[in-house]
């Protein structure tokens, strides 16, 4: 999930006007992973996840005659980490229906506008066993139900995690160490594992469908072709499972339609071009250190704004200028802000933005923020006033503790 080639894109001495900080250098201090770190929290992520969906699938019949794959997703394994402080990961446990089934984009009247959420329709009525997952709509028919698949789902892990007493011990290194596992549900059901040696760990998992051509319109189809081909002719390549398209169970956020994730599309378009997740990166550790209304930008917002500048910057060196590059795709998500839209790359009608902000006063505070760091992003001075911990969102004011720390206190009621 890591760029190997990155930690040897900044030279020794490259910098602009003697000693003063660069981009780069701001990238190798705060942004760059800790490989050494980062290789054991990735064992144990795998292993407790191996074994919580193993755990599943031994507590659940239909879940274990469904199951498919797991597919890692996020900005773990998609290579836009920042740092190693914050452990955190996504999972989709695939499940593969083989009745004959539809994709429905049609919107619910009850719900916000989701243009990438569809309803899943059986053609005919479901057995027995995959009855338990299905809704019988009075006028779509048999449904598959995210919340249904969601509550299998839990209730099996739940079973799983009560029969270990909540406890995994993994093994690393030829040492084993012993997590305590707490959960939540959300959106996701998230696991968080406790170690007082490691940085606290969170993995979200939800439930996914896998979808084959046969079961998406011809419209969505030809949208995806026309991403792939905006990409390059490699991307025609054989791919697991259709280019990894998914129906997502969120139960939170839609108890009818499945939200339709075509994640390894947007994956394989920013392996297209390495350095362009170097702007991901840094995009979000900018986002990180400002705060304030900047805290409700999405790591999905930011990276869709670079995906439409690779979309729309067919030279490959362009992206081997970091400055250049970082500055215009800031200054592409300042205008996207100022406009109030930042396009789904798939779903372009799709508002993430407005989707996920939807109060005014936020989003102009925004705004702001947004004015201040554009004054700051030309000036090769201001480097490290852009990126100083503690910084005020709308001024040059910093707030820092004397170990060197962000002062939340004081900013909070500076800001206030």
């Amino acid at each position: 999930a890591f760029d190997s080639g990155e930690h040897g894109a900044y030279e020794e001495g490259d910098t602009k006007g003697g000693s003063m900080t660069t981009l780069r250098d701001v990238y190798t201090a705060n942004v760059l992973i800790d490989s050494d770190v980062q290789r054991i929290y990735n064992i144990i992520t795998n292993r407790v996840i191996h074994s919580v969906v193993d755990g599943i699938k031994s507590h659940d019949d239909l879940l274990s005659d469904l199951y498919s794959h797991i597919y890692f997703t996020g900005s773990r394994w998609d290579g836009l980490q920042v740092g190693t402080d914050r452990q955190e990961c996504d999972v989709n446990i695939c499940f593969q229906v083989q009745d004959e089934i539809k994709l429905k984009f049609q919107e619910d009247i009850a719900s916000p506008s989701r243009p990438n959420f569809a309803y899943i329709c059986l053609q005919d009525e479901p057995d027995n066993d995959l009855e338990v997952i299905c809704d019988d709509d009075h006028e779509l028919g048999w449904i598959l139900s995210p919340v249904l698949l969601f509550q299998k789902m839990w209730v099996a892990g739940e079973t799983y995690l009560e029969e270990i007493d909540h406890i995994m011990q993994i093994e690393v290194d030829n040492q084993v160490h012993r997590f305590k596992v707490s959960t939540k549900i959300g959106a996701p059901w998230t696991l968080t594992l406790e170690n007082k040696n490691f940085s606290k760990i969170d993995i979200d998992m939800v439930p996914a469908i896998v979808l084959q051509p046969d079961m998406m319109q011809r419209n969505l189809k030809q949208k995806i072709s026309r991403i792939k081909k905006k990409i390059d002719a490699q991307t025609n390549k054989c791919c697991l499972d259709n280019d990894g398209i998914l129906a997502i169970a969120l139960q939170k956020t839609d108890s009818y339609r499945f939200e339709i994730d075509c994640h390894e599309i947007e994956r394989r378009l920013l392996f297209q071009k390495g350095q362009a997740k170097m702007m991901v990166r840094m995009m979000k550790y900018l986002r990180n250190v400002r705060k304030g209304p900047l805290e409700k930008l999405s790591s999905h917002m930011i990276k869709t704004v670079v995906m439409h500048k690779i979309l729309a910057v067919r030279d490959d060196d362009y992206w081997n200028n970091f400055e250049k590059a970082f500055e215009e795709c800031t200054e592409l998500l300042i205008r996207s802000v100022k406009r109030r839209n930042i396009s789904d790359a798939i779903f372009p009608s799709f508002n993430i933005l407005i989707n996920k902000i939807k109060d005014k006063n936020y989003l102009e505070n925004m705004d702001r923020a947004m004015k201040n760091i554009q004054l700051l992003i030309h000036d090769d001075h201001h480097i490290d006033t852009l990126f100083a911990v503690g910084a005020c969102s709308f001024c040059y004011q910093i707030f820092t503790k004397s170990d060197g720390t962000s002062d939340e206190k004081l900013l909070k009621k500076h800001l206030a």
